[in-house]
């Protein structure tokens, strides 16, 4: 009787743990684990290729410097220089008279001409004038930053000898052929060329540089009259004056000065100026003493 419960005992122990799973899921609503899959072992990558070298970039090269022009001031023309200078250092002007006054920096002035290192300006304003180096001014900065063009210095052409004849002059002096002597004791009368009376030298008429006969004080009265400036009237001249030829810039001019008043700064002043004509006109006015322009 025992090894028969044994048996049954054997039975139900196994149909227990068959049926197990379901009857877990049954009472607990826990589904039976699945069965752990195998881990997959992954391959070590093959390794990285090897990075392209960046290209290297040669430093860019910096070109030196290029100095400035050299500029010679002796070589240069009046039309060259420039119109206007700006002052680095202060400047002091007067005129004829004695009156003075000083300029600061930084002011712009008309230059009038150069001599030797200085430079000569004038504020514009009547017949002031004043003499500063030409480091105190921007005019070498000027003509560096628009360099002037200066013509090349001409060739200079020989000069024949007179003393040695040329080949063209040999070829076109004549033959001299001695004249034939007469034979036996015949003598052949020479004639004498027929004396010429001496002609009267003739004097060339005395005319102006201009061209002109036209009397120069009336020349400039009838442009004063006619406006033909601003900077003084006919009614402001005190004196009028005819003077000789004078030549500017290669030519040739019949000059005549006149003197007036003017109204300036310091109260009423004389001026002296001058007028360049040719063919009995009026070409231009300038101050007597810089030869500066007058609007």
């Amino acid at each position: 009787m025992k090894w028969f419960i044994g048996i049954l005992g054997l039975i139900a122990a196994f149909a227990g743990y068959l049926s197990y799973p379901s009857m877990r899921y049954q009472l607990t609503g826990l589904s039976p684990k699945a069965p752990a899959k195998p881990a997959v072992v992954k391959a070590p990558d093959a390794a990285p290729a090897t990075a392209a070298q960046p290209a290297v970039t040669p430093p860019a090269v910096t070109p030196p410097p290029v100095a400035p022009p050299v500029i010679d001031l002796a070589k240069l023309t009046p039309a060259q220089l420039p119109a206007q200078v700006t002052l680095k250092v202060t400047t002091e002007v007067g005129d004829a008279s004695g009156l003075k006054m000083k300029i600061d920096p930084g002011n712009r002035l008309t230059l009038v001409r150069l001599e030797g290192d200085q430079v000569v300006v004038s504020p514009g304003s009547g017949p002031f004038e004043g003499r500063v180096p030409v480091s105190g001014t921007d005019l070498m900065e000027q003509l560096q930053a628009n360099p002037p063009v200066i013509a090349p210095e001409p060739t200079p052409t020989p000069t024949p000898d007179p003393a040695v004849p040329t080949p063209a002059a040999e070829a076109t002096t004549p033959a001299v052929t001695p004249a034939a002597t007469p034979s036996g004791d015949s003598q052949v009368p020479v004639t004498s060329p027929p004396a010429t009376e001496p002609s009267t030298p003739v004097t060339p008429a005395a005319t102006s540089g201009s061209g002109a006969s036209t009397d120069p004080v009336e020349v400039m009265k009838a442009n004063l009259r006619s406006g033909a400036i601003k900077e003084f009237t006919f009614e402001q001249v005190l004196e009028w004056k005819a003077a000789g030829d004078e030549v500017v810039n290669g030519e040739t001019f019949q000059t005549g000065t006149v003197q007036y008043k003017g109204d300036t700064i310091f109260g009423v002043k004389t001026f002296d100026a001058k007028a360049l004509m040719q063919n009995g006109k009026v070409v231009r006015w300038v101050w007597t003493k810089s030869n500066i322009e007058i609007k």
